[in-house]
This record gives structure tokens, sequence and C-alpha cells, in this order.
């Protein structure tokens, strides 16, 4: 275990032995140094404000926090501790007053220290007296910052969600995604942050979903008008799979079977629309063809359909046509979903 004077301990997972995984690490990092230490190191992190390395151990810091959050019973711990809040918000407010995210170098790691602060905090917020006693200080800070940091990433025509992947692990991007959606308190500005490195769910079923409304995400480094509208609308649809994965496309087929009759067909239809614009790109469809929830799910779900046209209309016509177009996939595709 690393000495209680060795701060960098918190930055070094090298410290921990082999035998030793990284959750248990942090378990006991936080017997070992306490509350107390946790507070000492961030007081050095604002201590050293003006040093350039500050920014960068305050983004270690705080993935060592949520880390040490996720075991049951440690972030009350924390959450009970005015010396720990105070001192934490304090840095908080203090970091989110000096970030401009124009410094190309550091870019990427300010965009990440930002999407941490943000995750730390909303954590803390699940607690209402928290909340209360600290969010008021904060809200118009959090919303100028990401004003900024939104700006300047669209004018280096740089991609936030690609940003984020590079630092963060998915399974941290999905984590926060939740969080947020369950937060007993959820301010406004973590709601929009979340609409702005997340592909919302209802794009999978949305008629409108084109790379065209989405430009935050299909701009990356390159220009955005040296793309075509077909190039950037597989960009788009790849990348809606990657980040919401097979999961999201039976997540969505659930959520437009939970739908109004009224809205049912039309959103089974851009459904169907959709996933055959995903499955243009080489190796998408193998994806989902690995999945059986998602094969079990999408036959189920069309045979109920198959079962219930009468044909009186056009749009009934347009999802039948989709829906033979995706079985033909998959049914030319995998020969046990033939027989």
């Amino acid at each position: 275990m690393p000495q209680e004077s060795d701060v960098t301990a918190l930055d070094n997972l090298e410290n921990r032995t082999p035998e030793m995984g990284e959750d248990r690490y942090y378990d006991e990092l936080l017997k070992f140094w306490g509350v107390k230490g946790f507070v000492r190191y961030i007081q050095e992190i604002k201590a050293d404000e003006k040093q350039e390395s500050c920014y960068i151990n305050l983004g270690n810091y705080l993935d060592a926090l949520l880390k040490v959050w996720k075991t049951p019973g440690q972030w009350d711990i924390f959450a009970k501790s005015p010396v720990f809040l105070n001192t934490f918000f304090d840095v908080v407010q203090m970091r989110l007053q000096e970030m401009f995210f124009t410094d190309e170098i550091y870019l990427e790691w300010n965009v990440s220290e930002y999407f941490r602060l943000a995750f730390a905090v909303i954590c803390l917020f699940d607690d209402v007296n928290i909340y209360d006693n600290f969010n008021g200080s904060l809200e118009l800070l959090f919303e100028e910052s990401m004003k900024q940091l939104l700006e300047n990433i669209k004018s280096k025509k740089r991609n936030i969600l690609e940003m984020l992947m590079s630092t963060e692990t998915e399974i941290q991007l999905k984590e926060f995604e939740l969080k947020v959606e369950h937060c007993t308190c959820k301010p406004k500005w973590a709601t929009e942050f979340l609409k702005n490195i997340t592909f919302p769910i209802e794009a999978l079923y949305d008629d409108n979903s084109s790379a065209l409304s989405q430009k935050l995400f299909v701009t990356s480094a390159d220009e955005f008008e040296n793309h075509s509208e077909e190039d950037l609308e597989n960009y788009y649809w790849n990348k809606i799979l990657e980040v919401r994965g097979v999961n999201g496309f039976i997540t969505s087929l659930q959520l437009i079977n939970d739908s109004e009759s009224y809205y049912l067909c039309s959103r089974f239809r851009a459904y169907l629309d959709n996933l055959l614009k995903v499955w243009k790109t080489p190796g998408n469809l193998d994806k989902c063809l690995t999945s059986s929830d998602f094969v079990n799910a999408i036959m189920d779900f069309g045979k109920v359909r198959l079962g219930n046209y009468s044909f009186n209309n056009e749009e009934e016509l347009s999802e039948f046509f989709r829906l033979s177009l995706v079985l033909i996939w998959l049914l030319n595709s995998d020969k046990m979903i033939y027989s």
C-alpha cells in the first residue's frame, strides 16, 4: 500500500501489487487514508491552483474518487463530512471559473476534467441537502463552462464524444448517463451536458434522425463540408451502434412496443429504416446477429406486426416493405435463423 504522505498514489495505479485488483486497491486506500487523506490531497490541489499540473492532478483525483464511491457505503462517508464537502466544492468552483478550453494541447484533458467534475458533483447531489447548499453557487458556472466547452470544440471541428471516449471508459460514460437520469436532484446543466455527449435513444426510431441534424456528433477533426451527405450518414449510424450498442436497438424496440398504438407504426417503420442504414456498413449486421436477444426481439415483434396488418393505409404498406427487407437480411445471413 502507498504511504500516507505519498499523495501520488491516487494518480498511479502501478503502486498496487499485481494480485490487487483496481477495486480492492481503492477500497484499501480509503481504509488506510480515510476521508482526511482525500481532504488533504484536494487541499494541496487548491494550494497549487496556479500550477499547470493542478488540473491534471484534479482529473486523476476525481477519477480515483469516483472509483472509491463505486463500493457501496463509501459515498456516504464523504457525503457526511462537512470538511470534505466544503473543500471539494471550493475547488470545483475554482476550476470552473478557470476553465476556458482554448488550449489545443490540453483541450482533451480539460474536457475529461469537466466530465469528471460533473460526474462527482452529480453523485453528491443525490443528497438533497448537499444540492440545496451548493448548487446555487455552481449552476451558472457549470452552464458557462459548458457553453465555452461546446463553442471551442465546434470551432476546432472536434467531436466531444470521441474525445471523451479516448479518456473515459464506455462503462464510465454509461454510469454518468444513468446517474444523471436517476439523480434525486437533477440540475439543468447536467441534463444539458448529457444531451451533448450521448446519442438519444429516441434517435433509433426517429424519422428525422440523420447526420445533418446531429452535426455535433459527426463533426470530427476534418472539415464538415469536405464530407458527402452519404459519408456523414454512414458515420452517424456507425457511431450510434458504437455508443448505444446492439442493446440500444433492443431497448428502443421495447420502447416502441410500449408506445401508444397511434405512434407504433410510424416509429417501427423508422426503426426498421434506421436499422437498414446501420447494416449498410460491413460487419454491423454480424454484430446484431451475435446477439440472440436482438434476434429474438426483432423476430417476435415482427411476428406480432405481421399478424396485425390490415393494409388500409400507405403507412402499413411502407412498414411491411421495410420489415420484409430486414427479415430477408437476417434470414439470408444466418442459416440457423432461417431454420
